[in-house]
């Protein structure tokens, strides 16, 4: 069910299309090679001010977890099953 006064997506059916829509508007490798991009910017981090708030760097921890994760789920599928996600094959 959509709330049409503020056009939000509420359905439980409409979770899977929203999640394939952002898995076309990237590539697989830009999910899969995130983690270490994300632990490099952590770790220059560090080196600063910032790297000094516990907050700040358990918010990053958690990222780095939440995208490791995306992009382990990801690493069997090739790109083109990803890409049909949004728009399956017709069967026949």
């Amino acid at each position: 069910m959509r709330n049409t006064s503020e056009n939000k997506v509420t359905s439980v059916q409409d979770v899977l299309p929203a999640i394939a829509a952002l898995l076309q508007r990237h590539d697989k490798e830009t999910f899969t090679n995130a983690p270490a991009v994300i632990r490099q910017m952590f770790d220059d981090i560090l080196d600063t001010d910032s790297g000094d708030n516990m907050q700040y760097r358990q918010e990053i921890l958690i990222t780095l977890r939440a995208i490791t994760d995306l992009g382990t789920t990801l690493q069997p599928f090739p790109q083109e099953i990803i890409w049909q996600l949004q728009n399956p094959p017709a069967n026949g």
